[in-house]
């Protein structure tokens, strides 16, 4: 378990953003109640859940589909074989996670903002983002 101060590099959302998301998000994982002054701990499933949140959000989604979307990755990320089952790369019209794709590699994207009909794509590196909270919880990988 890590503090909310521990995970915020990796998580990459201010304190206040993660307070609203828990406090106003249907969020997938369990987080732990809060003693007042008490700092709350978070799990390594609750980082990387934040952390998909916010990457989601920075893309131009809205936090609550986000959080849809978040919970899908956390539940995938949850495996230990994440690296065969998992796409390397999300890549989603900016604002636009319903029409996202997955892909392991990112090359010429011209047929892929032709195909979703845009200029502007989002691409998330999501094994990026799952080592870094793995490396901060000292998770095996």
């Amino acid at each position: 378990m890590k503090t909310a101060a521990e995970i915020l590099t990796v998580v990459r959302a201010s304190q206040r953003d993660i307070e609203n998301w828990i406090a106003r998000l249907d969020l997938s994982t369990e987080f732990k109640e809060t003693v007042r002054g008490r700092a709350r701990l978070f799990s390594r499933e609750n980082a990387l859940e934040l952390a998909f949140i916010a990457t989601f959000v920075r893309g131009g989604a809205s936090p609550s589909k986000a959080a849809v979307y978040a919970a899908h990755f956390t539940s995938d990320a949850r495996r230990l074989d994440w690296e065969r089952t998992m796409r390397r790369w999300f890549i989603f019209p900016s604002g636009d996670l319903t029409h996202g794709r997955g892909s392991n590699a990112v090359g010429d994207l011209s047929d892929l903002e032709e195909d979703l009909g845009t200029e502007t794509l989002t691409t998330v590196n999501v094994w990026k983002i799952i080592k870094r909270v793995n490396a901060l919880y000292e998770w095996a990988f």
